[in-house]
């Protein structure tokens, strides 16, 4: 397992506004590649509760669980390499790997792992440039029933990212969003489409 301090700020755009920043960028299409997040919680929504979040990755052909925690200058994120067959069990029976990460859902958390169920996935088109001593992440998500478009900027701490994210914004003339990060959108909109239906 390996563990990573997550220092990022996001604004959600328009798809002009996305296609504004590719343009910027000089990011071809062809360099957009296919990610599905995969998210769950316990019945209750604990995790939720907690600021938390677990999903299952599909990058790559590389298929990976990440628990994200809430630390005081962003997200501390635990990461486990899934074979196959062990994603395969996570999303059609539930059941999850022994490792670190259920060790994290025990001491740090106070939860059982095996108490989280699969609420759905979120798919995103998504293209990375490496500018400004940090990571833009252009993502093109859909999900559910619906379909969002994002910024992110991975930088080095709170007031860098910050400052190159909204230097940005202002210079491509894209006003601030308030951003929820994607599983609080996808839990927003499940719960708006519960509350409809």
């Amino acid at each position: 397992m390996s563990r990573e301090l997550e220092v990022e700020g996001k604004n959600l755009l328009t798809f002009e506004e996305l296609c504004r920043v590719q343009a910027y960028f000089h990011v071809a299409d062809t360099a957009f590649t296919t990610q599905r997040n995969h998210y769950f919680d316990t019945a209750q929504f604990q995790l939720k509760e907690k600021g938390c979040a677990l999903r299952l990755r599909e990058k790559n052909e590389k298929l990976t669980l990440t628990l994200k925690v809430p630390h005081e200058e962003g997200l501390m994120e635990y990461h486990q390499a899934l074979e196959s067959n062990e994603a395969k069990a996570v999303l059609e029976a539930e059941t999850f790997p022994t490792g670190e990460i259920e060790q994290v859902f025990q001491t740090e958390l106070n939860l059982e792992l095996a108490a989280c169920r699969y609420l759905g996935t979120l798919t995103t088109s998504r293209a990375e440039v490496e500018a400004e001593n940090g990571t833009f992440a252009l993502d093109d998500n859909t999900y559910l029933d619906t379909s969002d478009c994002e910024l992110e900027f991975e930088g080095t701490t709170r007031a860098h990212v910050n400052e190159v994210l909204s230097s940005l914004l202002h210079e491509l003339n894209i006003p601030v969003r308030d951003t929820p990060n994607k599983i609080q959108r996808f839990f927003q909109r499940k719960e708006l489409l519960k509350q409809e239906g």
